[in-house]
């Protein structure tokens, strides 16, 4: 009886243990629930612009294979093409400010130096983060007016994020590489904000580098001085390149037009190549060189979301140059204008554009 008894005992006390065994394995096998985190991510640009929409990208990467379950909202500003009067990107300011408001974000993110300097520093001391991405203007310049670094340049409230680089030395390089008859390169930039800023940006990027041409600068607020300025390069061998970055001009009427214009028209009359800022331009047709990769700095701004929602310091997320940069050419560019790429040059490039997308 006693045996009969312990068998028994010893059955019911497997079966247990069996059916814990289970429980505990369906348990691990539950997916943890994502937490829920609200971003909005404000643009300078139109919506699909080739430098914002990289960007948006990047940040949409990094949170989708992260462990947060993400309400989106977004705002474009379009103070490129449209809202360009200052009085336009206030108004756009307004609204953006408003819908951000009532959002209630736990992560703002801005885009550009018209969203940073407009909409993001009006957040400065508020419970959000403000993270930016792509400020050409420089931090310190940004502190003297809204005071958010300490002494050391480290963020000291709730605003930080990625200064882009531009990599305008490697660019130089690599360009004399294919072209070393060069004598003379151009830069055409307008007036800007970014415009303005990216004058700041080549000016240190290029302190004390010594290269064996000369290099200048137009500045041009038209479509008229930008053709002039191409017909002059068109016929004057001593310009080996060009550094176009003719973002926003007025057309006729006083309408601003854009990189789709600006570019179209070089591409289809300009006879110099020209190196390319982003590696979206390149894709567009401007010939390459060394270029931003806009959605790499976009994962890069989001990575410092991660960090800052996991609980890292404000002042242990200091400002960073956008890590990630690309060698690219346009091969259907370099065929326009009759030039070989040399092998060795295409075995480094990270991209080779088989077409001209303002061309097609």
């Amino acid at each position: 009886m006693i045996r009969k008894f312990s068998v028994i005992v010893f059955l019911m006390i497997f079966f247990l243990a069996c059916s814990n065994e289970e429980k505990s394995s369906k348990k691990t096998n539950i997916p943890k629930l994502k937490k829920t985190v609200k971003i909005f991510i404000v643009h300078s640009y139109e919506k699909e612009h080739v430098c914002g929409f990289p960007q948006e990208q990047g940040i949409k990467n990094i949170f989708n294979n992260s462990n947060y379950q993400v309400s989106w909202e977004f705002y474009y500003m379009n103070t490129k093409t449209e809202n360009v009067s200052p009085e336009l990107k206030a108004k756009q300011a307004k609204i953006a400010i408003n819908r951000i408001e009532k959002f209630k974000p736990k992560i703002l993110f801005v885009l550009d130096d018209n969203a940073i300097k407009l909409v993001g520093t009006h957040f400065l001391g508020r419970e959000m983060f403000v993270i930016f991405s792509g400020m050409n203007g420089q931090p310190e310049d940004y502190n003297k007016k809204f005071s958010f670094l300490d002494e050391n340049g480290i963020p000291n409230k709730n605003m930080t994020g990625i200064y882009e680089f531009l990599h305008v030395k490697k660019s130089f390089e690599i360009m004399y590489r294919l072209f070393p008859s060069t004598k003379k390169v151009l830069a055409i930039i307008d007036e800007t904000t970014t415009g303005n800023a990216i004058i700041k940006q080549l000016e240190l990027e290029l302190l004390n580098e010594q290269f064996a041409f000369d290099f200048e600068i137009e500045r041009i607020t038209t479509i008229k001085q930008y053709k002039k300025i191409i017909s002059k390069i068109n016929k004057d061998d001593d310009y080996g390149f060009v550094y176009n970055i003719a973002l926003g001009l007025e057309s006729e009427g006083e309408k601003q037009v854009g990189v789709p214009v600006t570019f179209k028209y070089y591409l289809q009359n300009a006879n110099k190549p020209s190196i390319a800022l982003n590696y979206a331009f390149s894709r567009l047709g401007i010939f390459g060189g060394v270029a931003v990769n806009f959605e790499k700095m976009g994962e890069q701004a989001a990575e410092i979301g991660l960090k800052l929602l996991a609980g890292t310091p404000i002042n242990e997320t200091p400002i960073e140059n956008d890590e990630k940069y690309m060698v690219i050419f346009n091969k259907a560019r370099a065929n326009q204008l009759g030039i070989k790429i040399p092998q060795d040059i295409e075995l480094i490039a990270d991209e080779l554009y088989e077409n001209m997308q303002l061309l097609d």
